[in-house]
């Protein structure tokens, strides 16, 4: 994106892979090509064989063309799926919206 400032929001989509335990916290940040956090990240608990959205929004200004993903931290890592490789049954969304501000 080129510089400017900018509001965002984005839906992140998260399962828990355990049958058995739940995962006690779990959060979505938007990070910048440098890894940094932009804005509010969403965090939450996760239920067993549960999922979530999680939805981080905030605004923020660069001075340079940069790029923008995001970022899953849970407590319990090896089992916070996110954008999942499996089936397309297993397969999970995500979405981020940017509205520049005049």
């Amino acid at each position: 994106m080129p510089a400017g400032t900018y509001y965002f929001e984005a839906d992140c989509h998260i399962r828990n892979a355990s049958y058995s335990d739940g995962i006690a916290h779990v959060r979505c940040q938007l990070v910048n090509a440098s890894n940094s956090q932009i804005g509010f990240e969403h965090n939450t608990r996760v239920g067993e064989s549960g999922e979530v959205t999680l939805q981080p929004s905030g605004k923020f200004t660069i001075s340079a063309t940069t790029g923008f993903r995001l970022r899953v931290i849970a407590s319990e890592s090896n089992r916070a799926k996110y954008n999942d490789t499996g089936t397309s049954a297993q397969k999970l969304a995500s979405r981020i919206k940017f509205w520049k501000v005049l």
